[in-house]
């Protein structure tokens, strides 16, 4: 596997922090989670993480970068999905009709290493 940022396991964290680690299995970054991410993994699909500002170049390089927004309180919390349009952000299931969503999953990132 070529050296890179990947999108690890889906993550059941509900915090706001950052879920970046160097590889997988090591300790991840406990810093406050200030960017979320939505990124396509090809064996995940649709996928949020959640990082601080240190670690964001990691998490747009880890999948195909589709949209990002200021992390709040409610991002990554069951339930709520990422709204696309009309605007970008995360909200309850419950926010209304005529939005353009993605139902995600949160997950952990890291900087996979050749053996």
């Amino acid at each position: 596997m070529d050296d890179g940022p990947r999108v690890g396991l889906p993550s059941n964290e509900h915090r706001a922090i950052c879920l970046y680690s160097p590889a997988p299995g090591q300790p991840r970054c406990t810093n406050t989670a200030t960017i979320h991410i939505l990124t396509d993994d090809p064996h995940y699909g649709p996928i949020a993480l959640p990082t601080c500002d240190d670690h964001a170049p990691i998490a747009r390089a880890a999948g195909t970068h589709l949209l990002e927004h200021h992390h709040e309180g409610w991002c990554g919390l069951p339930g709520t999905r990422w709204v696309h349009e009309p605007v970008n952000r995360c909200e309850l299931d419950d926010s209304g009709p005529n939005r353009t969503f993605t139902t995600v999953r949160t997950s952990s990132y890291h900087v996979e290493q050749q053996p």
